[in-house]
């Protein structure tokens, strides 16, 4: 499920021959082909074509890839013309080879050599796709050990590294937890198409008081919260100790669930991965608020067995 795959190395995949993979296949060749009509579609089928096409090409999903130690997101945005809800097919074959080759150069710019795209989601607003990719990188050693648990107390974000003060404007507890929580979700196999298949939720540590915590100092929250009226112990440091940090690890796990339970949309999709990062409110000038945000991502992986 990677970028070393190119456009001539898909028969592999290609044996697929459920109709959704047709659907993209057939899109695939039109690309390819040059064709020049003036065919158009809706602008909905023309966004559904191009994420699906982009998926199934560079995030088609197996067993056997990296177990990923960090996931990062690249963002970019292209023009992209509509009119009447409708786009010209010359308007969708460039746009799509475009966000392809933007792909390709971002990941061949990768150093670990043991690297992975995890998926690519496109919106359309105002006359623009937003593209947004998300990387891994990790390890192909199923043998290899990772430091599943922090040994080393962080700070919670804006980069500002350790509690001894290395890393700065390297680091920070939001990315290391990143790294840690979405080492841990297994793979699913298959590869994404759109909105149907991939969504985020974004929530903030405040929806997720721990009842049955007994320890102040770090579970009164599943995800990282301190200072203000959330915190009736009006505790307030830019520090996460060893025992918060695991904490949270687990905490995240929790929130996915309760999250999942909320969100009736989710209810056939399985979490694939978490984006935290730190964030602060003023609030009262003795005891302000610092905690993490996060964009809990569910999917459902396509194969021939999942018809859309």
């Amino acid at each position: 499920a990677s970028c070393t795959k190119n456009e001539s190395d898909l028969a592999a995949v290609q044996k697929t021959v459920d109709p959704t993979s047709q659907k993209i296949l057939a899109f695939k060749a039109k690309v390819a082909s040059g064709d020049k009509s003036a065919e158009t579609m809706s602008l909905d089928s023309a966004v559904w074509y191009v994420e699906a096409a982009l998926n199934f090409t560079y995030c088609m999903h197996t067993e056997n890839e990296p177990v990923y130690s960090e996931v990062f997101v690249d963002s970019f945005k292209i023009d992209f013309t509509a009119e009447n809800g409708k786009v010209n097919f010359t308007e969708i074959a460039p746009a799509y080879l475009n966000i392809a080759q933007h792909t390709q150069n971002v990941f061949e710019q990768i150093e670990n050599q043991a690297k992975d795209i995890v998926l690519q989601d496109v919106d359309y607003a105002d006359g623009q796709l937003t593209i947004k990719t998300f990387f891994a990188t990790g390890t192909t050693d199923k043998a290899t050990t990772f430091n599943w648990w922090f040994t080393e107390d962080w700070k919670f974000g804006w980069n500002m590294g350790r509690c001894d003060g290395t890393y700065a404007g390297l680091s920070d507890a939001a990315k290391q937890l990143n790294s840690k929580i979405n080492m841990r979700i297994p793979h699913i196999n298959g590869y994404y198409t759109d909105n149907t298949t991939i969504s985020s939720v974004s929530a903030w540590s405040g929806d997720f008081y721990n009842s049955n915590s007994n320890d102040p100092n770090y579970c009164q929250y599943y995800i990282f919260l301190e200072g203000g009226d959330f915190d009736p112990y009006g505790t307030y440091s830019t520090c996460i100790t060893v025992p918060e940090l695991n904490f949270y690890i687990n905490g995240a796990f929790i929130a996915a669930d309760v999250i999942k339970q909320n969100h009736s949309e989710l209810a056939t999709k399985q979490f694939i991965g978490v984006n935290y990062f730190g964030d602060g409110i003023p609030g009262d000038a003795q005891n302000p608020i610092i905690m993490h945000f996060g964009a809990f991502t569910y999917a459902i992986g396509h194969t021939s067995d999942t018809e859309l």
